[in-house]
């Protein structure tokens, strides 16, 4: 099992540059639909008939591909955002948790160092683990 995932967010957008440039080199569904055939004797008439249904349900096909490839472009444009967001927050919150860490870290010994007078130092004598 993988101990992190990582994500190139340039490399995220490559590929979404080139998912969305693909259909762009599929033929355009006018131009798959235009059949031209001998119809003067009845069975080339009957093969371009076919040809050209064929065409059409190619045509139909090829509009769906364009459709689906740009929905995943979207997702993953998408989905490469939220990975950087969580990965921008999380690396807020260590870093937050960072500063907690050291301002504790920095307050107890600052209190450590200050000289204990009073009521407060007889406190602390009695009960180490009391409050600075």
């Amino acid at each position: 099992m993988a101990d992190s995932i990582s994500l190139s967010i340039e490399l995220a957008l490559q590929r979404v540059l080139q998912l969305t440039q693909a259909p762009d080199e599929l033929p355009s569904a006018g131009a798959v639909e235009i059949v031209d055939g001998n119809a003067t004797e009845p069975a080339a008439s009957a093969f371009t008939e076919r040809l050209r249904t064929r065409a059409n349900e190619l045509a139909t096909e090829i509009e769906k591909v364009r459709q689906s490839v740009a929905e995943s472009a979207d997702a993953l444009a998408q989905a490469a955002q939220a990975l950087q967001d969580t990965d921008t927050f999380s690396s807020s919150i260590a870093q937050q948790a960072l500063s907690v860490v050291e301002s504790a870290g920095q307050t107890s010994a600052d209190t450590a160092s200050a000289p204990t007078t009073g009521g407060a130092a007889g406190v602390r004598a009695v009960l180490p683990g009391a409050p600075q």
